[in-house]
């Protein structure tokens, strides 16, 4: 899975909460650590289930009340 670099940012911003000031592959860490670490059983399943599938496009939500947009398997934006 991949994600854009403005997906990094509006996560950085909307879920974090705080400015993103590391560059992309560590911003890249933290942000998929911290989505493993919202998600619940049934949201990991959902995502390990259609991540890699290049669905057109996809919205999974994860933790409470977040939703991840995705564009063929691409991470474009979260809310």
């Amino acid at each position: 899975m991949k994600f854009t670099k403005h997906f990094i940012n509006r996560y950085f911003e909307r879920i974090l909460k705080c400015e993103k000031s590391l560059d992309y592959s560590d911003a890249y860490s933290a942000v998929i650590s911290d989505i493993i670490e919202k998600q619940n059983n049934t949201q990991k399943n959902a995502f390990e289930y259609f991540i890699g599938n290049k669905i057109p496009k996809l919205k999974i939500p994860f933790g409470k009340g977040y939703q991840m947009i995705f564009v063929n398997d691409l991470a474009i934006t979260v809310y």
